[in-house]
């Protein structure tokens, strides 16, 4: 069994491109476990979700558009900081992929901050895929 974790943040966009990714593997959906991780927030709270990780709406969507493609997937919380509990969620899972969302970000904020996607690739030695936006 093939095992590829998906942690989605809130971004619907990023979640579907990520589970598009996913779907588009050459594998059949029976051969493969998919696991979709989200780290809920304080911040989601003020937004007005309920505290549950299967409420969030990019996490649904990434759900629904795998389901649609014939995989059976979970869904699973992790904590804070997300970089370091995505490593240790990809460890704990065996998992031979990891497929990120990438975002946008200024040259200045990047180089200050980083981003969870790198921190994620510097710090495991798990295949890790970064999935973003077509570029036109």
């Amino acid at each position: 069994m093939y095992r590829v974790l998906l942690p989605v943040d809130g971004n619907v966009d990023r979640a579907l491109e990520q589970a598009s990714f996913v779907a588009a593997l050459p594998v059949d959906p029976a051969d493969l476990s998919v696991t979709v991780v989200h780290a809920l927030t304080e911040e989601g709270d003020q937004q007005g979700e309920l505290r549950q990780v299967g409420n969030v709406r990019s996490v649904r969507r990434a759900v629904e558009a795998l389901r649609e493609a014939g995989f059976d997937p979970e869904v699973d919380e992790i904590g804070e900081p997300p970089a370091e509990t995505i490593r240790e969620t990809a460890e704990a899972l065996a998992a031979d992929l990891v497929v990120m969302g990438a975002g946008k970000r200024s040259a200045a904020r990047e180089a200050m901050f980083g981003s969870v996607s790198r921190r994620v690739i510097r710090g495991t030695d798990r295949p890790v895929t970064v999935v973003g936006p077509a570029v036109e």
